[in-house]
Parts: structure tokens; C-alpha cells; sequence
């Protein structure tokens, strides 16, 4: 089939779907009756305690195919209850099923229930009553039944004032229903079976201008400035054209005034429209063809906008803080890091990268005339920074001396923690330099933190085995020959 024949026959199937027709599916006949289920609106449904917003971009098409449809809500003792609540429940209520659903108009749920005639009778003298209305051309009301999350939200909605509004919707069937019985969604508000076509155009009369979802005006109204998103006002320019009878396959683009969509496959027109306030959309009558361009142009941050620049100051201030602080260790004559260490050095936290300095001892480093080194002056220079708010100074003081001032309860249990410290650390220093490759010696490990001793400790003191029991021999020792004995789990006792 060639391409064009499938154009045809697509646009064959888009007017076929607006009447009532039959249909012959797996071996059974069916009527297929055009029906909207839901308009985006304010429902109260025959469970409900309240009236709550039904949004149209709740409404997912795709997921109502393949449910059932049935005359009137199930129920259970006068308990409405899901059709598929048992598959014996289903057998007896199911009379057909949902497919080919879509929104038009940008407000309605529009789909077509396959009822499958052999199946009619058994659901009683109304259902056949309500069957044959349909037939004759008369509506009928329709409900749907599903399942939703109910959030709590007052407002008003063209006029109706709700209490909460509904998301997250599960369809579970359509009822139609027979007797004097009205949906929640009635025929007055714009739902029922069958809703009917004329010559392929809508309910209502060819070019007029449509309305754009009454949600969305309501949201525009709340501020000063008039703005709708790019998906409402797809929705909205979908919806004018399929008013307008014009056959398309999607909407490209939306700029400013213009909107660009294909007309055919891989033909795109371009077109100038209008909403206004009130949700009015405005379609020109004719366009022009255009065809895609793609541009690749530098990335300039916005002269105007602080942010950016902003945003990249901080990150290099950052970066160059932790280079500076890597720079350190490296340079710094107390420890063993080069350059080549530079990245192991960087995946430390930066913020511990000072903890590998050494600390800093009095005329350690001093050049010629006993003047202080560089980094003490750094370090001695910060200190002075750091002492110079408080209120009083002290004079730094020793352990030991601060030991000869303690009270004398706590002076042994000082002394004892001090003499463990001590051989802790002694202990860390010889267990590094066992390592002849770790390139410490006993001065420059000495400055370090007992804290930072355990780590390196950790990284290049060599394994010790020495308390791994040797191994045992179950050789029999008299004839090498003999098969090894068993080794005993329980020793035997020995007899004398």
C-alpha cells in the first residue's frame, strides 16, 4: 500500500469514528457508539461527599483502552464495587469494551465502548431499552467509573466552587446508564452516548474560534500578566484546528505569534494565532511552508545576569583554595610529598589537607642569623591573628608543667595518660621508619599529630605475621610412604 492510500484511509477512519456503525471482532458483532466520558470540569460523584475539579491533563487517554464498559455501576449489596473486582463480577456486568480514546477540544475525554449485542439482552429490559435509544439517535447518559487521589483544594472553576481536586486517575469502567439515572458528567454538561459528528466537524459550527481550557484562564487571572505554557497553548492551538476541520499530525514549534505544524508527513506550515484573555484562540486562515534549520552558535553567558559569573567566581575561588592548600605538603620541606603525589593529595578532604603539615618548632628551618623560616613566620602570623581578640593572653604551656599544676587527685592519672601517650607515639614513629621507603626520619615524624601518625602507620608500616601459628605436620614420621594420618579434632587421652 502506498503511502498516499494510507493517507486516505487514515482520513476515512478520523470520519467513520464520529457515527454509530458495526462492527465484527474476534467472531461477535458489536456497535461501536462514539461517546464522551468526562469534561474537564467540577464533578460529584454518586460516592463522593464533595464536589472536586477534574483537570483535563489528568486525563491520560492511553490508559482507559481495554477497560470495561457495562449498563450502570456495578455493586455488591448496594455497594458500588470495581468491575473487576472478581472475575465473576466481570463476566456478569461486562457487556463491552473501551477503545480508540482521545481529548478533543482540549476539555473532553472522548472514546468509543465496542458493545457486543449477543451480551445486551442478559443485562435486563432496561439495558435493552437504553440500547435501543442509542440506536434510534437519541443520547444517553454515561459515568465513569475510576479511581483517584483526592487532594484537598478550594476554589472555583467556571463559576462552581469545589473542595478538593483529583490526580493520579485509574480508570476501572464506563457505565451506560439506563432509567432516569444522570452522571456526575450529564449530557447538559456535555457528556453522553452517543455524542455525534457531522461530516467530520465538531459539536460545534466549523471556524469558530475556540475556548481555551477554562483551568488555565482561571490560573492567568490570578496574576497581572497574561501567561499560558508552551503545552497549554499546544493544547489550545490542537484543539482550534481540529474546530477548524484542518487534518494534522502534531504541533512542531510555538513562538511568540506564530506556530509551525505538519500538515503531511515531513510538510510543515507555519501560521500566525492569538489567545486572548477570555482563552480565545484566533488561527490565521493560511501560512506559509517552511522547513527545519538547525544553527549551532558560542555559548555567551548574559551580560546582564550576575548569576553566572557569580556562580563560576565562586567555583575557581574554591579550586584555588584546594590547590593552595595541596601546595602546601608538597612544598613544605618537614614532609616527604613531591609532585607526583599531587594526585593523591586530591583525594583527601580538603579539609584535613592541613593536618599534614608538621607542626611548626621554634628555629627549626632558620636560615643564616637564626631568623625565622617562611612557613613559621605564615604560621606565627595567623596565630597573632587569631590572639588578637581575645581579651586576655596566656602563655602557651607544657604538658609537664601543666602537670605540676593540677590538683593532686588528678596529677597520676595525668602523669599515666601522658606516659601512654608518649609510648604510643614512640611506638607509631619506629613502626613508620620500619618502612625504609616511607623517607620519614625521627624529627620530621615527631612533629606530626599522634592522629596523623596512626594514619600513616596504617599505609606504610609493613605486614607483621609473627603471631600466625606455624604450620602442623601430619606426616607419619616412621614411613614417608604411609598415607598421612587424620588430624585429631578431640585428642585422645593418652592410657598409661
Amino acid at each position: 500500500m502506498s503511502e498516499k492510500e494510507k493517507k486516505v484511509l487514515l482520513r476515512m477512519a478520523s470520519k467513520a469514528t464520529d457515527a454509530i456503525r458495526a462492527e465484527r471482532y474476534q467472531d461477535k458483532d458489536f456497535t461501536v457508539i462514539p461517546l464522551v466520558a468526562l469534561v474537564e470540569g467540577v464533578l460529584q460523584a454518586a460516592n463522593s461527599p464533595q464536589p472536586e475539579l477534574v483537570r483535563a491533563d489528568e486525563l491520560e487517554p492511553a490508559v482507559w483502552n481495554g477497560r470495561p464498559v457495562t449498563f450502570d455501576h456495578p455493586d455488591m449489596n448496594g455497594v458500588l464495587v470495581s468491575a473487576s473486582v472478581s472475575p465473576e463480577m466481570l463476566e456478569e456486568v461486562q457487556v463491552g469494551t473501551i477503545f480508540n480514546t482521545e481529548i478533543v477540544d482540549g476539555t473532553k475525554l472522548r472514546l468509543e465502548a465496542w458493545v457486543e449485542n449477543d451480551k445486551v439482552e442478559a443485562r435486563g429490559e432496561e439495558a435493552v431499552a437504553t440500547f435501543n435509544k442509542i440506536l434510534e439517535g437519541e443520547t444517553a447518559e454515561v459515568s465513569t467509573g475510576y479511581f483517584a487521589d483526592s487532594i484537598p483544594q478550594k476554589g472555583k472553576f467556571n463559576g462552581e466552587s469545589f473542595e478538593a481536586v483529583q490526580s493520579n486517575i485509574k480508570p476501572d469502567h464506563l457505565a451506560i446508564l439506563t432509567g432516569t439515572q444522570v452522571g456526575a458528567c450529564s449530557i447538559e454538561d456535555g457528556c453522553g452516548a452517543p455524542r455525534l459528528n457531522k461530516e467530520g466537524e465538531s459539536e460545534k459550527q466549523k471556524g469558530e474560534p475556540t475556548v481555551f481550557p477554562g483551568s488555565i484562564v482561571q490560573n492567568t487571572k490570578h496574576g497581572q500578566d497574561f501567561e499560558i505554557s508552551d503545552m497549554d497553548v499546544r493544547r489550545a492551538l490542537s484543539s482550534a484546528l481540529e474546530l477548524k476541520g484542518e487534518f494534522f499530525w502534531g504541533i512542531s514549534a510555538v513562538f511568540g505569534k506564530s506556530f509551525v505544524f505538519e500538515t503531511d508527513f515531513g510538510v510543515l506550515e507555519q501560521r500566525d494565532f492569538s489567545i486572548n484573555e477570555e482563552g480565545v484562540v484566533t488561527i490565521a486562515e493560511e501560512g506559509i511552508s517552511v522547513r527545519p534549520q538547525t544553527e549551532f552558535v558560542p555559548v555567551v553567558a548574559n551580560e546582564g545576569d550576575d548569576t553566572l559569573p557569580s556562580i563560576k567566581s565562586s567555583v575557581e575561588n574554591k579550586e584555588m583554595e584546594v590547590k593552595e592548600k595541596i601546595d602546601g605538603p608538597i612544598a613544605h620541606e618537614g614532609t616527604a610529598y613531591k609532585e607526583e603525589d599531587r594526585n593523591f593529595l586530591e583525594g583527601i578532604d580538603p579539609e584535613r589537607l592541613d593536618l599534614l603539615l608538621p607542626l611548626p618548632v621554634k628555629n627549626q628551618g632558620a636560615g643564616e642569623g637564626g631568623e625565622e623560616s617562611e612557613v613559621e613566620k605564615e604560621v606565627e602570623g595567623e596565630r597573632a591573628g587569631e590572639e588578637e581578640g581575645e581579651k586576655e593572653e596566656q602563655a602557651p604551656i607544657s604538658a609537664e608543667a601543666y602537670l605540676e599544676t593540677a590538683p593532686p587527685e588528678l596529677q597520676e592519672l595525668l602523669g599515666e595518660g601522658l606516659r601512654m601517650q608518649k609510648a604510643h607515639r614512640k611506638d607509631l614513629i619506629s613502626a613508620i621508619r620500619m618502612n625504609k621507603s616511607s623517607g620519614f626520619s625521627e624529627e620530621e615524624l615527631g612533629g606530626f599529630k599522634t592522629e596523623i601518625l596512626e594514619k600513616l602507620m596504617a599505609a606504610v608500616a609493613p605486614a607483621d605475621y609473627s603471631l600466625r601459628a606455624a604450620p602442623v605436620s601430619n606426616v607419619n614420621k616412621e614411613d614417608e610412604t604411609a598415607v598421612p594420618r587424620m588430624a585429631e579434632i578431640f585428642p585422645r587421652k593418652k592410657t598409661a
